[in-house]
């Protein structure tokens, strides 16, 4: 995965974190101790964020992160993992 990909690939994943609906189901499934829920939520934004790029779930992720370890530390990837971090 090149660097432009993963940052598209991080910005749709932020944006997806941050979304409002995504944010009242992580809440709900806090309060209510719903584990897989808490990790099958960030999994469905990821998912879809690899589908726009022509990558399957776990194709996406192991190549998200290899390139995360690649290109995590550029300045344009800061701010996406500084609010990725933060709206979860």
């Amino acid at each position: 995965m090149d660097k432009a990909t993963f940052l598209t690939i991080l910005h749709d994943i932020v944006v997806g974190f941050e979304d409002p609906e995504f944010k009242r189901q992580m809440a709900e499934a806090k309060v209510a101790g719903d584990v897989g829920q808490l990790m099958g939520l960030p999994m469905a934004v990821q998912t879809r964020a690899f589908g726009k790029h022509g990558l399957d779930a776990a194709a996406g992720t192991a190549a998200f992160k290899a390139a995360g370890r690649e290109f995590g530390l550029e300045p344009e990837a800061a701010p996406l993992l500084a609010r990725m971090k933060a709206a979860l």
